[in-house]
Formats: C-alpha cells, structure tokens, sequence
C-alpha cells in the first residue's frame, strides 16, 4: 500500500492556501462567484470536544465549506464539522471532494446529522 499524498502549500490569486486541492476548489468558487463573496480559513470553533477551522465560508451566509480528497476523508471529518454549530448554530456546513465527473461531490452537515448530496 502507498503512503497518501501530502498537501502541497499552494497561493491562489495571493492567498496561501493549505492545499492544490483547496486552491482548486477556491478557482471553482470564482467560477460561480465573485471573490468577494467568500473568504478562506475564515475563523476558528471550539466546543469541549475539540476545534474545527473550516476552509471556505461563502460571506454574510453562514455558510461554511471543507474540502477533503475523498468521500471517505469527508465521512472522517463530519464530527468535526458539526463543531460549528455550538456558535453558529444556524450554519450550513458542506463537506466537499472531487467527483469522478469533474464536479465536486458534498455532504450536507446539520445539528442533527448529515446526508450525502450530488456533485455540486
């Protein structure tokens, strides 16, 4: 089994980002929206159980985003996510990764659980 691959710090139009993949995701965000309607690594949260710092928030919405490279890292990084709601408790986090179709596939995170959505 290979060992998975490391985040690779990137710049994206002057942001320094954690990651290709966010950088990526942050050019698909300017496709659709202005790039003053979203900011990255926006705040920090913290409940008893730990902390979550999510990627992206889509501004004046409380609308947060995370990106992972596969579903799986997604699944893992739901019980952080819900993290935001002990603050923000009427928040909309999507957890996101790259679909096979070139889009990106979501997980849609709530209060009271999460469901798995379509390539947005």
């Amino acid at each position: 089994m290979s060992a998975p691959l490391k985040a690779r710090p990137t710049v994206y139009r002057g942001i320094a980002m954690r990651s290709r993949l966010e950088a990526h995701f942050a050019a698909a965000l300017d496709s659709v929206a202005d790039r003053d309607e979203w900011s990255y690594e926006p705040r920090a949260y913290a409940d008893a159980t730990g902390q979550y710092l999510p990627d992206f928030e889509l501004c004046d919405s409380r609308f947060f985003i995370e990106v992972k490279p596969t579903r799986e890292h997604a699944l893992r990084a739901v019980d952080r996510a819900r993290i935001v709601f002990s603050s923000e408790p009427d928040a909309i986090v999507s957890i996101v990764w790259p679909a096979a179709d070139g889009g990106w596939d979501s997980i849609s995170v709530t209060p009271e659980g999460w469901r798995e959505g379509t390539s947005v």
